[in-house]
């Protein structure tokens, strides 16, 4: 028979069997570790896809967004940064040929004429957030010429883009070899021979590779940003403009004599030109009629009519005279105005708001850096003496040419024989276009006064409906284009999603550049800047006209 265990004699466990309460701490603790390992797998996890939808939306989905929506069709926000990097190489290409310019024409010690462009192109390249609405602006403009050739079956065929790309880079297919020294001995000057076919292709070839490289146009976009010029030179000789291609025109000559006293301070010229004008609007203000003032005081050739200019619509007038005088309405005087001929006070008489005129009169107190009032006049009455001496010259039967290259102050014409060529209405100041559409042909004037001095004029021959120049037809025609194209983007549905989370910060290469070119104007460098290539298929800069496209001519009539 079994003996029986004590009751008070302590349990054994089994050897490898562990007691029930430390099974359930082990359970416990591998639960939680089973939780950890989970959590920190989901937090991984969730990291993971974020990175991940950050990735695709930087890469895929933003890249594939729309930036603006012209009619429906949209431009990609990776089109739209590959073309600016495009346009942000041209730019330093542009930037590059300045500051060679300014080393060829800049004496030592001198001051750079190209240092307000090249700061203006730093500009616009060193601040990618404002440059990129340019950039912008004109993929929307030449997406909506695409839309509109397409309308107008207007259309450019890769040939002739193979052609203009040819042109670009300088290659001819019908050059003529040129002969070796050994098949021509007495070649002594060296001639550069042309770009041979294989050439041009391995030249394009790099263009290409380089272009994707630096993360800029497509082969295919390259192309096409080449084909935009023709298309729309195509477009412009399709659609309907309207533009006038003759006008009246006189064909004359021209002496200037002018008056020309010695100089003293220019400030207090000014100064004292201020005070007369200040003087006579008190006057005004006292009761003094304007008519009788004006014809005391203006220095102006219209004094003897009350400052009378008559009717006179928008760009007649200097910018400055011209905005006094279409703000005021009939019966108000201005303050005084300052422009390049001195200050003036305007009084408008009459308001035409149909056809955008205004009738005023003015009075003019000219700048005249002059030792005195007397000295002036005195040197304005020899010059008028000598004009009309030269006057009768020519009534006596020497030739008016002759005597224009020999005498006459106008250096822009003068060894033509004065020859101004052909002119419209509105392109002379206005005392000079009155007489000279107002003579016969083969007719001479007599001696005619304006800001610039005393004129001779000889007609030689008038065409009320003459054929303007081809330039000037070919100005007219795209400025009725742009006038086109500006109606048509009004009317077309564009969308604008720009976003500065669109525009890349500019790339370091380009800001060493920026950084580089800065110190070449402060005089810290002496070396050019390397040209970024592959640069935009556009014409050279031409160094005698720098600011073709940067400034608006606010002039209002030339000199003869």
């Amino acid at each position: 028979m079994a003996k029986r265990r004590r009751k008070d004699q302590p349990e054994v466990p089994e050897q490898g069997v562990q007691p029930r309460r430390h099974r359930r701490l082990r359970q416990q603790e591998a639960k939680t570790e089973q939780r950890i390992i989970i959590g920190v797998g989901i937090a991984i996890g969730l990291v993971v896809v974020l990175l991940l939808a950050a990735v695709i939306s930087e890469f895929v989905v933003q890249p594939r967004r729309a930036i603006a929506k012209v009619n429906e069709e949209a431009i990609p926000v990776s089109d739209f940064q590959r073309r600016l990097r495009f346009d942000q190489d041209n730019l330093v290409n542009q930037i590059d040929q300045y500051v060679q310019f300014s080393q060829q024409f800049t004496s030592e010690g001198g001051a750079n004429p190209f240092s307000q462009i090249i700061q203006q192109l730093l500009d616009s390249l060193s601040t990618p957030e404002r440059y990129s609405l340019t950039v912008m602006d004109s993929m929307i403009e030449e997406t909506l010429i695409r839309q509109l050739a397409a309308e107008y079956d207007v259309a450019v065929g890769e040939e002739e883009i193979q052609l203009e790309i040819e042109q670009q880079f300088g290659y001819e297919r019908d050059a003529v070899p040129v002969p070796t020294p050994e098949a021509s001995e007495g070649i002594t000057d060296t001639v550069e021979a042309p770009m041979t076919a294989d050439e041009f292709q391995t030249a394009y070839d790099e263009r290409v590779a380089a272009l994707g490289d630096r993360d800029s146009l497509t082969e295919a976009e390259f192309r096409a940003l080449v084909a935009l010029p023709l298309l729309r030179e195509r477009l412009t000789e399709t659609v309907p403009l309207e533009y006038d291609a003759t006008e009246e025109q006189v064909h004359a000559r021209h002496i200037l004599i002018n008056a020309d006293p010695e100089p003293v301070d220019a400030g207090q010229a000014e100064a004292d030109a201020l005070q007369r004008i200040e003087d006579a609007r008190a006057r005004i203000d006292a009761g003094e009629a304007f008519t009788a003032v004006a014809i005391d005081v203006s220095d102006d050739s219209s004094a003897a009519q009350g400052g009378d200019l008559g009717w006179f619509g928008r760009g007649a007038m200097v910018p400055e005279f011209e905005e006094a005088a279409f703000a005021l309405q009939p019966g108000e005087i201005s303050e005084p105005i300052k422009s390049d001929f001195g200050y003036h006070l305007i009084l408008v008489e009459e308001v035409n708001e149909e056809e955008d005129q205004v009738k005023a009169r003015h009075i003019l107190a000219r700048v005249n850096a002059t030792p005195d009032p007397a000295s002036q006049q005195s040197a304005d009455a020899e010059a008028l003496a000598e004009i009309e001496a030269i006057r009768a010259r020519i009534l006596a039967g020497e030739s008016f040419e002759d005597i224009a290259a020999e005498v006459s102050d106008d250096d822009s014409n003068a060894d033509q024989g004065g020859d101004l060529g052909w002119f419209g209405r509105g392109t002379m100041v206005p005392e000079f276009d009155e007489v000279a559409f107002s003579l016969e042909a083969g007719t001479l004037s007599e001696p005619v006064k304006t800001q610039f001095g005393y004129h001779l004029i000889q007609v030689e021959e008038n065409d009320a409906e003459r054929e303007v120049d081809e330039a000037e037809l070919d100005n007219r025609r795209s400025a009725a284009f742009a006038e086109w194209l500006r109606a048509q983007n009004e009317t077309a549905a564009i969308e604008d999603n720009w976003s500065l989370d669109y525009v890349p910060a500019l790339p370091t290469d380009l800001a060493e550049v920026v950084q580089q070119i800065r110190l070449l104007l402060l005089g810290g460098a002496q070396d050019p800047v390397d040209p970024v290539d592959p640069v935009d298929p556009v014409d050279p800069v031409d160094p005698a006209d720098p600011v073709e496209a940067e400034v608006d001519d606010h002039s209002d009539n030339s000199m003869p």
